[in-house]
């Protein structure tokens, strides 16, 4: 289910040139990634509102996830989807920017 869910958001996936590595998922793909999410039990409870670390990854657009542990993964993974009951979009935005891409990749 995995890489099935990776290559469903490389297919969307915009060619333009200007902004590489731009996604245009729908509401499919985020429903698919929210099943993979629970399916895989991701979700590690912490307080994800004052964690700074993951506020610094995730915005560093050349960060190496390959370099951080797993569970560190996780953490990252559910900010995003703690975060998307509070700001509803910041799934979506996370899947078109490539951030969520880039963590399944190296889980």
């Amino acid at each position: 289910m995995k890489i099935n869910l990776i290559e469903a958001i490389e297919k969307t996936k915009i060619e333009n040139g200007v902004f590489p590595n731009l996604y245009r998922a729908d509401d499919k793909i985020r429903n698919n990634f929210i099943t993979l999410y629970r399916k895989h039990n991701w979700q590690i409870i912490f307080d994800w509102t004052i964690w700074d670390e993951g506020k610094i990854i995730s915005r560093n657009k050349n960060f190496n996830y390959s370099t951080i542990n797993f569970e560190t993964k996780c953490k990252l993974l559910t900010a995003i989807v703690r975060n998307d009951r509070f700001y509803d979009g910041a799934i979506i935005e996370a899947l078109n920017s490539g951030l969520i891409l880039k963590i399944l990749k190296t889980i």
